[in-house]
């Protein structure tokens, strides 16, 4: 068995990218007396990477009521892996700067409770395309399936720069009911550390099934992941003033609401991004409150620090409902200190009116900028003191992140949330093999102190008594009443054990015990034959053979052959030479069941005279007679090696006849 140090598997377990699981080596490399120290140090790591996971954003529940993703449509399942792809998709971003990631958002399974990933492709090819029209892989998984990321987004890097175009080439797709199908929930570019969305994308086929599926919501900024914040609490454990702006009219105002931002100086701005608010009264509505129509005008400051409207610009947009995600608006660079929106279109939920944001977050290049003032028009009074909450950095009580930090977060807490579950797994197998070591060893130790005790017991008998006919008879008495209960006791529990265990580890255990309990309870048999004083006539002798025999030799394959008892001489025999005659027959009838496959075994114990001749004939294979000479022949062959020391002991004469395909006679010859 091999070691692997603990530190080796953890570093595994956390070593990088998509195939974290399977670098982790399972329990059973993790030496048997290293388990209790492997057993700390992974509860310890696993007790560190919960920790970080405290930090790390969580996805929110899909709340999407419409603009799923781009769905291919079904195909027909293969056996084969096509040569050509079932479906491609190109997409195009602007060249401004080089392109660096890739972040592919699984589509989300909108008919069940339970948030699974749908469509994501097994096998594809990810590549991006060049001008000059040469391709270079970005990501392949063609050998193998594709591991299922669930919810999780995929970031993958470029490993070249200078190109706007990735490709998608997918050879197959997710499988259910005979059908593939392929589905993405929206494809993300990373350029200068910032998220950015294709600007065309081209498809080989596609379900159109608006509003829910199309290939426009593949780059419409909007997916099932949740809004960009950090873990928050809960909404039970929200403080009081964890509230977002929300203000509601009893009409469409006369005039458009207007927020405007006071920037304290002119800066060059980067993007907007505009934080749906969360719903009061755990109101379950995406978006709500977002606004329809957004104006924003971007004003610098002259160089006295008054608005500079000649260098106004203005942007306008028609919005659609964001849903649980965040709107990113590029700023392109505009310059300006003051920001004003000007909001219209409100929606109208009971009767009333809404307008509802979580935050207005302003950056550049993954730096926000700072507030100095914020000034509502139309909302009212009575909100002024309310205005804060637009700029506090957070929505729905917990902080807002950049979009490309949260999602690298997002997939770091995947990895972590991996490796954790990978070491509790691994402390789960780790602790059944101490368990079930323990467990043996209490077994294997408890059998061995009462054979020490019995062992011990008998052997002071033994010396106590040795020279007296009388002591044999009792230590053969002590031996069936005391030893021999005791290990059928044994026996019996085991077999009992079980019948009633419910661990199949278990169930083996005990089945191993009763096995040796009833080798030991035959091998008691013989022992307590030799030492009883009775058994040491020739008549007794031959029985004993005879009973051997029958009881090692199936009945349909022994033909025995013995001198009846009657014309037996009356003859005593001293325990070395029952002891070794019967080992003798043993090993012979051992050999000729176990190598030489015969279906005939004869079985010859004649008395005749003063000699006496036992005899094991079979019409097995055989061997070649010329490999019964030699020290390697007698390592190989340990049986009839020692049959030969057991003849010369007994003074008598060994013949072994064999012939390749014609069975073997093994006969001993012995003066009585």
């Amino acid at each position: 068995m091999r070691c692997v140090p603990l530190c080796l598997i953890l570093w595994l377990t956390l070593s990088g990218g998509n195939g974290v699981c399977a670098g982790l080596p399972g329990s059973a490399e993790v030496a048997l007396w290293n388990i209790p120290t492997a057993l700390q140090e992974s509860r310890e790591e696993r007790g560190r990477l919960t920790g970080l996971l405290s930090g790390l954003p969580r996805l929110s529940p899909p709340l999407q009521l419409e603009g799923y993703g781009y769905h291919g449509g079904y195909l027909p399942s293969l056996t084969t892996l096509p040569k050509t792809p079932r479906w491609t998709v190109e997409l195009k971003f602007l060249a401004y700067a080089p392109l660096q990631q890739v972040v592919l958002v699984p589509a989300i399974d909108h008919r069940y409770e339970v948030e699974k990933s749908f469509g994501f492709p097994r096998r594809f090819v990810l590549s991006q395309v060049f001008r000059d029209g040469r391709s270079q892989v970005i990501q392949e998984w063609m050998q193998e399936d594709c591991p299922a990321p669930g919810r999780t987004p995929m970031i993958l890097d470029l490993p070249e720069s200078g190109s706007s175009r990735i490709r998608l080439e997918v050879f197959r797709g997710s499988e259910e009911r005979g059908q593939e199908t392929f589905a993405l929930d929206e494809v993300f570019g990373v350029i200068i550390n910032e998220i950015v969305k294709p600007e065309t994308v081209q498809v080989s086929s596609e379900l159109d099934a608006e509003p829910y599926w199309s290939r426009k919501f593949l780059n419409d900024q909007k997916t099932s992941l949740g809004l960009p914040v950090r873990a928050g609490l809960k909404s039970n454990e929200l403080p009081s003033d964890a509230e977002d702006f929300i203000a509601s009219f009893d009409s469409e105002p006369g005039e458009p609401c207007v927020i405007e931002l006071d920037l304290g100086e002119t800066r060059t701005i980067g993007w907007l991004s505009l934080f749906p608010a969360r719903p009061p009264n755990e109101v379950m509505i995406p978006g709500y409150g977002f606004p329809r129509n957004i104006h924003v005008e971007f004003i610098p400051a002259n160089p006295d620090g008054i608005p500079n409207l000649n260098y106004k610009t203005t942007v306008s947009m028609e919005v659609q409902n964001p849903g649980n995600n965040v709107l990113r608006l590029p700023c392109n660079d505009q310059r300006a200190r003051w920001l004003r929106f000007t909001f219209q279109d409100l929606p109208v939920y009971e009767g009333r009116s809404t307008f509802a944001l979580g935050e207005i977050h302003v950056y550049k290049s993954r730096t926000t900028f700072p507030v100095k003032g914020v000034t509502l028009e139309q909302f009212g009074a009575e909100m002024d003191e309310h205005a804060g909450l637009l700029t506090d950095r957070k929505s729905g009580g917990s902080e807002v992140m950049l979009l490309l930090d949260w999602l690298r977060e997002v997939v770091e807490r995947k990895r972590i949330e991996t490796a954790a579950a990978q070491l509790s797994r691994l402390e789960h197998s780790l602790e059944k093999r101490w368990s079930r070591f323990w467990t043996q060893t209490s077994v294997l130790a408890g059998i061995l102190v009462f054979a020490g005790l019995a062992a011990t017991a008998v052997i002071q008998t033994l010396r106590r008594r040795f020279h007296a006919k009388e002591l044999r008879q009792q230590i053969s008495s002590d031996l069936h009443d005391d030893l021999g209960s005791n290990i059928a006791a044994v026996r019996l529990a085991s077999a009992a054990l079980e019948q009633q265990a419910s661990s199949d580890v278990l169930k083996r255990d005990a089945e191993q015990i009763r096995v040796i309990a009833t080798e030991m309870q035959d091998q008691l048999r013989d022992v307590i034959w030799l030492t009883d004083t009775r058994s040491d006539s020739l008549d007794y002798l031959v029985q004993k053979l005879s009973d051997s025999a029958r009881a090692i030799v199936p009945a349909e394959t022994l033909v025995l052959e013995v001198t009846p008892s009657s014309q037996l001489p009356n003859k005593e025999l001293c325990v070395q030479v029952k002891r070794d005659l019967l080992l003798f027959f043993k090993e012979a009838l051992h050999n000729a069941i176990e190598h030489s496959g015969a279906d005939v075994i004869k079985v010859r114990v004649l008395v005749k005279g003063g000699s006496m001749t036992v005899q094991i004939e079979d019409n097995g294979t055989g061997y070649a007679v010329d490999q019964m000479s030699g020290e390697h022949y007698r390592a190989a062959h340990r049986g009839l090696h020692t049959m030969t020391l057991r003849s010369q002991r007994l003074k008598a004469e060994l013949d072994v006849q064999t012939t390749p395909g014609e069975g073997t006679r093994v006969t001993l010859c012995m003066e009585l």
